[in-house]
């Protein structure tokens, strides 16, 4: 990680405040994490042709558009956006030379109304959202 990022990274992953003592610098207090951004999402189910898939669509209120917002700026976090989301299906292996997905320990493990879903396809749409609630999804 680069010298500049290091500094983000740590306020990133210290969601508590934290206070300890240094030999150097005496007392320390890190604050709190804080939210990046406030706002609404959706899922949409989508047909086209002949294939359904799901968009996760989001557009922020806070912070609103004429305050600075150099956290989102640095982490490319736009306005709205709009993905097209799927799960992979845990059973299926990943293509050679491809991405072959999280190691057998950390897949997910669906219940079988779930996991019929997939049928023999690698991929489903996330519908429904249940498929969320599964670590490894």
């Amino acid at each position: 990680m680069h010298r500049c990022c290091s500094h983000l990274y740590q306020k990133l992953t210290s969601i508590y405040a934290e206070e300890y003592d240094t030999a150097t610098r005496g007392h320390r207090r890190l604050e709190p994490a804080r939210a990046l951004a406030e706002g609404v999402y959706r899922f949409l189910r989508h047909q086209l042709g002949g294939r359904m898939h799901t968009h996760l669509i989001y557009k922020l209120e806070l912070p609103t558009e004429d305050e600075r917002n150099e956290p989102q700026e640095e982490l490319n976090v736009e306005r709205e956006g709009s993905f097209i989301i799927q799960i992979k299906n845990p059973e299926q292996p990943g293509r050679s030379g491809g991405f072959g997905g999280l190691q057998r320990k950390r897949r997910a493990a669906f219940p079988a109304s779930l996991q019929g879903r997939f049928g023999s396809h690698r991929y489903t749409p996330a519908d429904p959202q249940d498929f969320l609630n599964y670590e490894g999804c």
